[in-house]
């Protein structure tokens, strides 16, 4: 809510009549009279701080270019494993394949079939 506008002179005049010196009741008035810009500036620098703070902690669980250049990585190394690893299985599957056709056959000529 906007403050009432301060009539500075008038106050100036009230802290003379005082006894004030005038060009310390200046300052006075003067530095009363920017208390509310001053107490804006720093609500906004709070609620600023707060963003930042936020940012901060939303970017604390993102994943860096480093971090995702070592995922690629592990990643590709994972599926070269992977490859070398079904060669080997493959080449077991068709080893057993073969077992079991060749005992197949043998038992087929047992038993005169073949």
């Amino acid at each position: 809510m906007p403050q009432p506008a301060l009539d500075t002179h008038a106050e100036v005049r009230k802290l003379k009549q005082a006894g004030c010196p005038e060009e310390q009741a200046a300052a006075m008035v003067d530095l009363v009279s920017r208390a509310p810009v001053n107490a804006q500036i720093a609500n906004s620098l709070n609620r600023l701080e707060a963003k930042v703070d936020s940012i901060e902690a939303n970017m604390a669980g993102m994943a860096t270019k480093s971090d995702l250049d070592r995922l690629r990585a592990e990643t590709k190394a994972d599926l070269e494993l992977l490859r070398a690893e079904t060669k080997v299985d493959r080449g077991e599957a068709k080893a057993d394949i073969e077992a079991l056709r060749a005992s197949m056959t043998r038992m087929l000529w047992i038993q005169g079939l073949a």
